[in-house]
């Protein structure tokens, strides 16, 4: 199978490390992750610069791709986002990363069920994108305020009985953590079609400005009908002490880990971004679970 993976990121040193150890970890597994191909998705308000003689490493291995500059401006961190829908996609499969995931283990059983039946995939987000300033607000709410119907078929988010503990915000549609999402090639293409107008309609939902793309993707889903799965939280595993407590099960079964939370392993900026942070965590002996696994892995590259 072939495999594009598509990152989004701003011109700064924690993200070109991050990218630079992502790319390693698909190495490291050989075979069709080796050969996968990876377009980064480069949005900053500046002048472009050849970022391929910025890194030299990336010579060969990173096609870098800057953000309309005006797109930017206007949409600031979201149309890096978007800008992941640009290119038409070559591979069989298309992986939306965040620079801050990394690859663990394999993610076999993932590609040979896409293959035999195509469908978006991805896990649930954590809680849904009102909690954080309006807890108040509901899905049902969010739809209204679109003129939508709340789709029936709901799935569970992935942070119940941890970042959530009221019944009324327990399931929601198919809204998923942007940081890994599979997308088969022919289903790509018709999300990439819709995705820039579900963006724009998100202006008129009630929810954290910051989630806008990820709903952006549910209303593009529902929009085309695209079959869509839930996958287990080994697939986006968030580095955070409630996921290790309550999904012991998944953290021994890590394929992707999304290093988001930061009160252990310190802000990226500093850890990824500077030569000497990086090397003292590489160095660390006092992680455990999530945080750990994340350490030994990038140790390993």
């Amino acid at each position: 199978m072939n495999i594009e993976v598509r990152v989004p990121i701003s011109p700064q040193p924690h993200f070109f490390r991050q990218v630079k150890y992502l790319r390693r970890a698909f190495d490291a597994r050989g075979g069709q992750y080796a050969d996968a191909r990876f377009l980064v998705s480069v949005g900053e308000d500046c002048e472009p610069y050849d970022l391929a003689a910025n890194e030299p490493w990336s010579r060969g291995r990173i096609d870098w791709h800057w953000v309309n500059r005006d797109d930017f401006r206007a949409w600031s961190y979201h149309a890096t986002t978007l800008d992941r829908y640009g290119p038409a996609p070559e591979g069989d499969v298309v992986i939306f990363l965040d620079a801050d995931t990394m690859l663990i283990d394999h993610v076999d059983d993932v590609l040979d069920a896409l293959a035999a039946e195509p469908a978006i995939a991805g896990v649930i987000a954590h809680t849904p994108p009102t909690t954080y300033d309006r807890p108040h607000i509901h899905w049902n709410d969010v739809f209204a305020a679109l003129g939508r119907t709340l789709p029936v078929a709901r799935f569970q988010h992935s942070g119940w009985g941890g970042m959530l503990s009221d019944p009324a915000h327990r399931f929601s549609p198919a809204y998923y953590n942007y940081g890994v999402v599979f997308f088969p090639r022919a289903i790509f293409t018709e999300i990439a079609a819709r995705i820039r107008g579900s963006l724009e309609m998100t202006a008129g939902a009630p929810i954290h400005p910051g989630f806008r793309s990820q709903l952006g993707l549910t209303l593009a889903i529902y929009d085309t009908n695209a079959r869509h799965v839930a996958l287990d939280l080994r697939y986006n595993f968030p580095n955070d002490g409630w996921a290790d407590e309550l999904h012991g099960d998944e953290l021994a079964n890590i394929r992707i880990i999304h290093y988001l939370r930061e009160h252990v392993l310190g802000p990226r900026r500093e850890t990824w971004g500077d030569d000497n942070a990086f090397e003292a965590f590489l160095a660390r002996t006092d992680l455990s679970g999530s945080n750990e696994v994340l350490r030994r892995a990038v140790a390993g590259l």
